[in-house]
């Protein structure tokens, strides 16, 4: 669907989003956007099934959260669609950059990771085989956090000090 290969998820799901928010519908927008961004192996339940799934795991806090968050996301989509670049662009990054994943994220991450690790020169991945792309804000942190620390620690050189810019 995308000529992008940094493009990081479907959008053919996004006119039925937007309907089910406009009718006030936010438990049906919820839905709509966990099967067209296909986060999980939820998505692949039948709607009826998933939509009362979310009703009893989205409650008190997480799903005022969820729910108010819900109307930024078409924009905040097409914002991100129209200012990705193609994987080239990143390849004369000066930076060291870790890029973690999740195992059991959605299959539509694993084109952009990978034209990421081809493209940038000094990449390190991280991948969490139990992790999904909600893990960060449900699941254990302390892995993710220790791999940032074990990244953050160690001594890199600035992009002047690599090019030899800073002597």
């Amino acid at each position: 669907m995308f000529a992008n290969d940094l493009a990081p998820f479907p959008t053919d799901w996004l006119p039925a989003f937007e309907r089910r928010l406009a009718k006030g519908d936010l438990m049906g927008a919820e839905v709509a956007y966990i099967r067209g961004m296909r986060m999980n192996a939820m998505a692949r339940l039948p709607t009826f099934v998933l939509r009362a799934a979310m009703s009893m795991i989205l409650t008190g806090e997480h799903r005022k959260e969820a729910f108010d968050l819900l109307p930024t996301l078409p924009v905040e989509f097409r914002m991100v669609l129209a200012l990705v670049p193609r994987a080239e662009r990143y390849e004369s990054l000066a930076c060291e950059v870790l890029l973690m994943s999740g195992g059991k994220s959605p299959a539509s991450f694993d084109g952009p990771l990978a034209a990421l690790m081809a493209a940038v020169p000094q990449i390190e991945r991280r991948d969490f085989p139990c992790f999904d792309h909600g893990s960060p804000i449900f699941g254990d942190l302390e892995p993710i956090a220790e791999a940032l620390r074990n990244f953050l620690s160690v001594k890199r050189s600035t992009p002047m000090e690599a090019s030899g810019a800073a002597s």
